[in-house]
């Protein structure tokens, strides 16, 4: 990762390339953490001592289902707060033996004849956001094969793991998008695509946040009204209609001390990071920090039993040397967060009146459009924490709003 100096430049963060991908079982043991948001239109469906198998209905949240991601016996039913402030009912399962299926629906394999309209469905009984697909029209749609976050390689590990399964679903995506579509990958990478793909493809330079969904159009200078979906979703909707099953699996980036990206390794979803780390043989140690996801994006976990959720990019094992302890500053007015920002959003504005709980202020200054992607926090000469001030006031925000519409529900 490359600094600017007194301005002259903006920061080069460069994404990784794909490193090992090792296939030892981590849940031949163990258990699950599963979550369900608790909500006005969300519930667990489970009790304490029920026994459940792998890709049962535990819960549902804004319509959509939850599942179990092991067979086993719900131990234990509690309430806490996940780390973006949003408190859910945390369901432990623990893994009373091998997995025996449940499935959600009929396998395509079995049934392959569907419409556009009863895949949506299909995906959709399956807990998969497709109101997408169903409410949107494309001029152009994009399958990225680019990386979430900086020292993260599990996108690429998944495609290569599952390269059988490419094709079939890029034109999946063909298929639920209506559109012509797209391959994009970070420079690099393109060759080994083009061994399991022959359609279109293009690449963008491996450069940190050009991959992200929300940037990806502008960098390949497309127009109109332009579709996205990351490759290890798609690769797991396919996944579903084959088998029936609900994803209950993730590939994630297993990064050490000295930030240094060690492997990719397969866990099931909900598996408590504390638990992954002590079978790779993880000692972690009063002043280390665990971080779920990378270098930029990543968020610190201060209890051993967070788990790992189905959007997990890596887990990150940061040594006491690793740490920096610093004590933020007041603002220096540098516009150098304003500078890098790829949305042209007013960092440096939108920082204080969050700061001092102006919120209306950040709602005019277009604070929805903030990506999180972290950038403005790297280059800040006083050490501010500003992504975390740009989400406390997006969730201030989001909770004035719901209170409007509550108020405005019972006149």
């Amino acid at each position: 990762m490359n600094k600017s100096i007194l301005g002259i430049r903006n920061p080069r963060i460069l994404y990784s390339t794909p490193i090992e991908l090792e296939k030892k079982n981590l849940s031949e043991r163990g258990r699950v953490v599963l979550l369900v948001k608790i909500s006005a239109d969300s519930g667990v469906s489970v009790s304490i001592g029920e026994k459940v198998k792998t890709g049962r209905k535990i819960g549902y949240t804004e319509n959509r289902y939850i599942f179990s991601t092991i067979t086993g016996e719900v131990k234990k039913i509690s309430r806490i707060e996940w780390l973006n402030g949003i408190n859910y009912h945390a369901v432990q399962i623990e893994r009373t033996g091998d997995d025996e299926w449940e499935t959600v629906f009929v396998p395509s394999d079995e049934n392959p004849a569907k419409s556009r309209e009863e895949i949506l469905t299909l995906l959709e009984s399956a807990g998969y956001p497709v109101n997408y697909f169903k409410s949107e029209r494309f001029d152009r749609f994009i399958i990225n094969c680019t990386e979430e976050d900086v020292l993260t390689s599990n996108i690429q590990a998944t495609i290569l793991e599952k390269k059988d399964l490419f094709t079939e679903a890029v034109n999946l995506a063909g298929k639920l998008a209506n559109s012509e579509v797209i391959v994009v990958v970070q420079t690099g990478f393109e060759n080994k695509i083009r061994e399991i793909y022959k359609g279109e493809i293009r690449s963008i330079k491996p450069v940190y946040p050009s991959g992200m969904n929300e940037i990806l159009p502008r960098a390949l200078n497309l127009e109109g009204n332009i579709g996205i979906i990351r490759a290890d979703l798609l690769i797991n909707m396919l996944q579903t209609l084959k088998t029936g099953l609900p994803v209950f699996e993730r590939i994630v980036t297993l990064i050490g001390e000295g930030n240094k990206p060690l492997k990719n390794i397969l866990v099931r979803i909900g598996a408590p990071v504390s638990e992954i780390l002590n079978k790779e043989n993880f000692e972690v140690d009063s002043g280390y920090k665990i971080i779920l996801g990378g270098a930029m994006r990543g968020r610190t976990v201060f209890d051993g039993d967070f788990p790992v959720q189905k959007n997990a990019s890596g887990i990150m094992v940061q040594g006491k040397k690793d740490v920096v302890d610093l004590t933020p500053q007041p603002c220096l007015n540098c516009g150098e967060c304003v500078k890098v920002c790829p949305q042209n959003l007013q960092v440096n504005m939108l920082t204080r009146y969050s700061e001092f709980s102006i919120f209306d202020r950040c709602k005019e200054l277009n604070i929805a459009d903030c990506i999180e992607c972290g950038m403005c926090a790297y280059v800040c000469t006083s050490h501010k924490p500003i992504v975390q001030y740009l989400q406390f006031a997006k969730k201030q925000l989001s909770i004035i709003e719901a209170s409007k519409k509550e108020i405005s529900n019972d006149k």
